[in-house]
């Protein structure tokens, strides 16, 4: 047999010592306990700037390059490829696995910086939130 959980009645502020309240409750009176509701608050005003820094990093852009400029990917913020750009001088059908190299060597610099701005722009957002403990 399961052992009952035990409350304890306890008068309340109207007077009523019939209501059973938990043993803890006595600790939240003193202001032990953490404030949910302002915890909650501040969550989401933190949810709130998260989603604002999104909808900046969707409309931003970054660019990736490699052999010299001659190969140049554009992505958003969120690190979504928007664009490809090769020089003519580059394509050279005898090489095409060079080719294919500054491509991935252009993807993964535009991600990175992506990224990069991802961290800064999150970063400004959540300036000041950082007690909730990454809840978000």
């Amino acid at each position: 047999m399961a052992p009952k959980s035990r409350t304890l009645p306890v008068a309340t502020s109207d007077g009523n010592a019939d209501a059973p309240r938990a043993p803890f409750a006595d600790r939240a009176d003193r202001g032990e306990l953490v404030n949910i509701q302002k915890l909650m608050k501040e969550a989401q005003r933190a949810q709130a700037k998260v989603a604002e820094a999104q909808e900046r990093l969707a409309s931003m852009t970054v660019e990736g390059s490699a052999g010299a400029g001659l190969v140049r990917v554009e992505a958003t913020g969120d690190g979504t490829v928007t664009k490809v750009r090769i020089d003519q001088k580059i394509v050279d059908p005898a090489d095409v696995e060079m080719l294919e190299d500054l491509v991935t060597a252009a993807v993964g610099e535009a991600q990175r910086r992506a990224k990069e701005l991802q961290e800064r722009e999150m970063g400004a957002a959540m300036g000041g939130m950082q007690g909730l403990g990454g809840m978000l």
